[in-house]
């Protein structure tokens, strides 16, 4: 876990199947287990958001998938989260997603 701490697990990118590829990486080493009942529970957009074809039109049941993967993906990780951490957006760049220290006594 030390690795993650501080660190950008995701930066760049809010579009759901980048982050699905970007995170999946981290839960399979944090706790591979539930990386396994990801990948076996959500076959069809893992394999989606691994394929080089491209990404559903918006609005489809396909993009609702992605999304609710996502949300189940990002609850895990927060639930991995150290005491004292959280994972999710670093305060001041939504789009930088890891493992951040809750508060800051630096005000």
């Amino acid at each position: 876990m030390e690795q993650y701490l501080n660190q950008s697990a995701s930066t760049g990118t809010l579009k759901p199947s980048d982050l699905i590829k970007n995170l999946m990486p981290v839960l399979r080493d944090l706790a591979p287990n539930q990386w396994e009942y990801m990948v076996s529970e959500h076959t069809l957009v893992w394999k989606q958001v691994n394929s080089t074809t491209p990404e559903s039109a918006p609005g489809s049941q396909s993009e609702q998938d992605t999304q609710d993967t996502l949300d189940e993906l990002l609850n895990r990780l927060d639930n991995l989260a150290p005491e004292g951490y959280y994972f999710g957006a670093l305060e001041g760049d939504g789009a930088d997603l890891g493992f951040w220290k809750e508060g800051s006594d630096d005000d």
